[in-house]
């Protein structure tokens, strides 16, 4: 019997950007022949109640013959529930991978120095419990054995980005494109924009939704626009996968003006 895979992944909204990326890894699961089941848990925004579904998932692992646990992680998404379940899985021998989204320092860095310590104890409870750690970067993994210091072993698997295909087409935008948050630095491409003379540069192409708990800093951005450059900056909203090729083929000058970033997903899938 194959082993069975339960895949569990953060962000369960429609324009969640991890939860995108999982199709990719379930794909290829599923072509190596496993049995995979999806599963969303999420503990941020006060979505208290999904991450209880670590309890649910704990009592139904036991009724397999072959499991391993894949998760993909956040702290938003894991919440504290994750460590209890690791250490579950351990006392009954499940094995689980762990794969970390994101540097420690997209969090820790907005925490005091108590809560930080509290937070790198957090991330080194889930890198002793899990069977594999996995990242998306070696400076992820260089992050991560310098913090904690720590010895245990750290693998990379690279984003599993679908790049979409470009179509010939004029290429008459400039863009941004991913999940629109402070940290992304939306706010200093429109600024800088509009520095510029109204109509002087291409339109300005804004391709995404507003990153969770970034609503209001997206509404703040759409009031921000000046008189005159009304017509030359588009807000698109979330892009259904089968307008990718044809949007991304307008676009002279893809913008990525990120105050902070591990690794960029939507770089790899735009460029």
């Amino acid at each position: 019997m194959k082993t069975s895979l339960i895949v569990v992944s953060p962000y369960p909204l429609r324009s969640g950007i991890v939860c995108y990326y999982l199709p990719a890894y379930v794909e290829q699961y599923r072509n190596f022949g496993y049995q995979v089941e999806e599963l969303k848990i999420y503990f941020w925004e006060s979505k208290w109640k999904s991450s209880l579904q670590w309890l649910k998932l704990a009592k139904r692992i036991l009724k397999k013959d072959s499991i391993v646990i894949l998760q993909q992680h956040t702290p938003p998404s894991s919440g504290p529930l994750i460590i209890p379940f690791l250490i579950f899985c351990r006392l009954f021998s499940i094995p689980t991978l762990v794969f970390s989204h994101e540097l420690m320092q997209t969090y820790a860095k907005y925490l005091s120095p108590l809560l930080k310590r509290a937070y790198y104890c957090y991330e080194w409870s889930i890198l002793r419990l899990s069977n594999r750690y996995i990242v998306h970067t070696r400076l992820h993994r260089e992050e991560l054995t310098e913090t904690l210091c720590t010895r245990i072993p750290i693998h990379i698997v690279p984003l599993p980005v679908p790049k979409a295909q470009r179509k010939e087409g004029i290429r008459k935008f400039w863009g941004f494109y991913g999940m629109i948050s402070k940290k992304k630095g939306v706010d200093l491409l429109l600024e800088a924009y509009q520095s510029l003379e109204a109509g002087s540069c291409p339109p300005l192409r804004l391709m995404g939704t507003a990153a969770p708990g970034e609503t209001l800093f997206l509404e703040t951005l759409k009031t921000s626009i000046k008189p005159g450059f009304e017509e030359h900056i588009h807000f698109t909203g979330f892009i259904q996968e089968e307008k990718k090729p044809e949007l991304f083929s307008e676009i002279a000058m893809m913008i990525f003006p990120y105050r902070w970033v591990s690794q960029s997903g939507t770089l790899a899938e735009s460029c």
